[in-house]
């Protein structure tokens, strides 16, 4: 089983950061594996980062929702 951390999602938000290509690879792979998971604190900590950054609650719900299929309940 693989577990996707928030480097993982911060680096997918921002296609200048120098492993987007591999953590779009790793977001795209979420909806396809059964053998990926994402704990609950992960989107928790991707949350406050970016509202640590000054996103506002919208953005940061739309950027949760490409991430937020496959995860450790908790």
């Amino acid at each position: 089983m693989r577990i996707i951390d928030t480097v993982v999602l911060i680096a997918f938000r921002d296609r200048n950061d120098p492993h987007f290509k591999k953590a779009n690879e790793h977001v795209i792979e979420i909806g396809l594996s059964q053998d990926i998971l994402m704990p609950s604190v992960t989107l928790m900590e991707f949350d406050l980062e970016l509202k640590l950054h000054g996103e506002g609650s919208e953005s940061r719900a739309a950027s949760r929702g490409p991430v937020s299929t496959r995860r450790w309940p908790g």
